[in-house]
């Protein structure tokens, strides 16, 4: 082992200076650079599903209707043929918006997520008709205890631009989430609100709209 990262997370700041303290005693330093977001949209998953669905959005009500109204699927992905297919989907996504994609064993997390009662769930949505054995679209939920987190995304260019692709399979998840006893949904960071026009002219932007649409 050549490092151990640990990311503690709480929504009490003085639990959080009591971990830091006590990882500092062990002998951990604290990272220089930090990838964790200090904002996100944070979703109470405890109402029945007809309820947290009528909490959304009139446009992602539609938006997570949509696909299944084309004979689009929404399904668990546990076939590890699917590694590289989302691995260039998560690169692509990435590229759109000027950044670059974590690196991540696709294989690996298929894997976990194929397990009985795994704490990782990888969705997609598959066309219909030739190439339908592929996904288009993924997202990647992990569970944290009774918290779960909005992890990893992407998706293609489609022809028809006006499908969403990310709204079903969103909503899967967070109906996966409730089943396994999650009570909270963390969106997993958006941007601050005086980030400025170049958020929207990146495509982050829209990012934020999509998730802000489920709240």
């Amino acid at each position: 082992v050549l490092r151990l990262s640990v990311e503690a997370w709480s929504e009490d700041p003085e639990q959080l200076r009591l971990i830091g303290d006590a990882a500092t005693g062990l002998g951990y330093e604290a990272a220089v650079t930090k990838r964790s977001y200090s904002r996100t949209i944070w979703l109470d998953l405890t109402p029945a599903e007809d309820e947290l669905l009528a909490g959304f959005s009139p446009t992602c009500r539609r938006h997570i209707r949509a696909p299944g109204k084309r004979g689009y699927r929404v399904e668990a992905i546990t076939d590890p043929a699917a590694s590289k297919a989302l691995r260039e989907i998560f690169r692509e996504s990435f590229r759109r918006t000027g950044g670059q994609a974590p690196r991540l064993d696709w294989d690996e997390l298929i894997r976990l997520g194929a397990a009985a009662a795994a704490p990782v769930r990888i969705v997609g949505l598959f066309p219909p008709g030739p190439g339908g054995d592929l996904p288009i679209a993924f997202a990647v939920a992990y569970l944290h205890g009774d918290v779960a987190e909005y992890a990893h995304a992407g998706s293609l260019r489609h022809p028809d631009h006006h499908l969403p692709l990310l709204y079903a399979p969103t909503w899967d998840l967070m109906r996966w989430a409730k089943r396994s006893g999650a009570k909270c949904w963390d969106f997993g960071g958006v941007r601050e609100p005086s980030a400025g026009p170049d958020v929207d002219a990146s495509g982050l932007g829209g990012i934020g709209a999509f998730k802000a649409a489920f709240s």
